[in-house]
């Protein structure tokens, strides 16, 4: 079973999506997600660098800072999402160096006199780490910082000092390494069309139609929709049932109609001409 909810206020700065779910061992989990939208996925503003994650500025997508106030709230609340999975969700891409998971400092710089190389894991299906149904509802590449490798480094420190030049509190290294071991990245996603377009394709493997694109179009927009209610109800697996449901219904409707339609093409392209068209044939067709 799961739940999905949407701009929930206990979630802080994750509250874009609240997903609840029931791992493999009949456990309730929650994975707590923020989403962040490039419109221009090939300019250099679509790349996340460290200096990006270190930054505290306010119009910056992905400072860490802000993201830790957060879950040190969540935590001190003692409430249901203590212990939950905490996701930066984005069609923007990491900048790391070459074919190594190190994340560059820059552009131009890998890391800034040794002191902030910052390297990454990926995330695979099969992450012993991570429950199955987790990572496979979510789409893009899952990355997660390496916290063996950081310990050594001035990283964590620099996050602690930003974060009490900001807020004026320090907060605990542990605090700050508990965050980062729950922080998965979610990058590289599809964007509005690319989405569209994957719905679309399981919705012709799952139901082998030639075309899904006006029913794929109707899903996407009515998730969409509830997405931006903020007053919208939680949508939960009888709602999810209820709504295949009807998915199902509307493309059988499309079937038989197109077949209707072809016969009708095929009565026209005959050399049989009518008068008039009589009533009962047009009812049929």
């Amino acid at each position: 079973s799961f739940t999905l909810e949407t701009e929930v206020p206990e979630a802080g700065k994750f509250d874009d999506l609240v997903f609840s779910y029931t791992d493999k061992n009949n456990i309730q989990k929650y994975l707590l997600l923020q989403a962040k939208h490039a419109y221009d996925e090939e300019s250099e503003s679509a790349i996340i660098y460290g200096t990006n994650l270190l930054t505290t500025s306010s119009n910056n997508q992905f400072g860490l800072v802000k993201y830790l106030k957060s879950y040190i709230e969540i935590r001190s609340k003692n409430s249901k999402f203590s212990k939950s999975d905490f996701v930066i969700c984005t069609n923007k891409r990491l900048g790391f160096s070459g074919t190594s998971l190190d994340l560059k400092y820059t552009k131009v710089n890998a890391n800034v006199d040794g002191k902030h190389i910052i390297k990454f894991k990926k995330i695979e299906k099969d992450d012993p780490e991570y429950d199955e149904n987790l990572v496979s509802c979510l789409y893009g590449e899952l990355y997660k910082i390496d916290i063996d490798t950081i310990n050594d480094l001035n990283f964590v420190k620099s996050i602690r000092k930003k974060y009490k030049t900001e807020y004026k509190t320090k907060p605990s290294s542990q605090n700050v390494n508990e965050f980062l071991k729950s922080l998965i990245f979610s990058v590289n996603m599809p964007h509005e069309l690319e989405l569209e377009k994957k719905i679309e394709k399981k919705l012709k493997k799952q139901f082998g139609m030639d075309s899904a694109k006006v029913v794929s179009s109707m899903c996407f927009k009515n998730f969409f929709d509830w997405v931006k209610d903020q007053k919208a109800e939680e949508l939960t697996k009888s709602h999810a049932d209820f709504f295949y449901k009807n998915v199902a219904s509307q493309i059988l409707f499309l079937k038989i109609n197109g077949v209707t339609n072809d016969f009708k093409s095929d009565i026209m392209s005959t050399d049989i001409k009518f008068e008039k068209v009589p009533q009962q044939i047009n009812d049929f067709v």
